[in-house]
């Protein structure tokens, strides 16, 4: 990750890679807080979770990063991954990305060109009126 956020975290980087390759190889199960302590951290087959607490550690700073990153330079990021409280699987997650303000754009430009159209008839008809009200006139001159 090249973000602020995690460049000086390559523990935490290495974190979210396990967990998020593993998930998406479909070895979730394999995400445990073991496995995670023991390849992630180095800390070996005799690891123990219940004497050394280094994954939920840094489970929890893993979590603040996430937040940290979603609300800054994340924050437009289409796919947000998030590690749930008491769980080291990610799960994932779209974000709604607003409607491009085109469509209303194209709407405008078709209610215009059709209010254009409609005033081009109306100029139109009115001199096609004024046209024939000075023939009648005209007329009025010249008959006997």
């Amino acid at each position: 990750m090249t973000s602020p956020v995690f460049t000086p975290a390559p523990r935490l980087c290495r974190f979210l890679q396990f967990v998020v390759e593993e998930t998406l190889a479909g070895r979730s199960s394999s995400v445990k807080e073991y496995t995670i302590g023991a390849v992630v951290f180095g800390r070996g087959a005799e690891f123990s979770p219940r004497t050394d607490p280094i994954v939920r550690v840094q489970a929890r700073n893993l979590r603040v990063r996430l937040e940290r990153y979603y609300a800054g330079p994340g924050a437009d990021d289409p796919l947000r991954i998030e590690l749930p409280k008491g769980a080291y699987v990610p799960v994932f997650s779209l974000r709604e990305v607003p409607r491009p303000r085109r469509k209303w754009l194209v709407s405008a430009a078709i209610a215009l060109a059709a209010l254009l159209a409609l005033l081009s008839v109306a100029v139109f008809e009115v001199r096609e009126i004024a046209a024939r009200h000075q023939m009648g006139s005209s007329r009025l001159f010249l008959s006997p």
